[in-house]
């Protein structure tokens, strides 16, 4: 079964008032933190590299012995993300 999921990238959107949406590709409000949860900022970030992680790990799922250096590449800059760091 395929997923459903909202295509990333996903971003957060902040506001002055301290207001946070989380935005798909087409500016879809995946999430409002309005809404009666909190998410932590560490949280955040890998919510947000969730479908570029996703993404990365089907790559190399798929990949053959000839695109494996690129797809684990894609793996990296996704853990990265992830992670909060800059892409290597």
């Amino acid at each position: 079964m395929d997923a459903e999921h909202t295509p990333g990238p996903w971003h957060w959107q902040y506001y002055p008032e301290g207001r946070k949406l989380l935005l798909g590709k087409h500016l879809d409000v995946l999430h409002c933190l309005d809404a009666p949860i909190t998410v932590r900022d560490p949280d955040a970030i890998l919510i947000s590299a969730a479908p570029d992680l996703l993404e990365a790990c089907e790559a190399l799922l798929n990949s053959t012995w000839m695109n494996r250096l690129e797809a684990m590449q894609a793996i990296r800059a996704a853990v990265a993300k992830a992670r909060g760091e800059n892409a290597p």
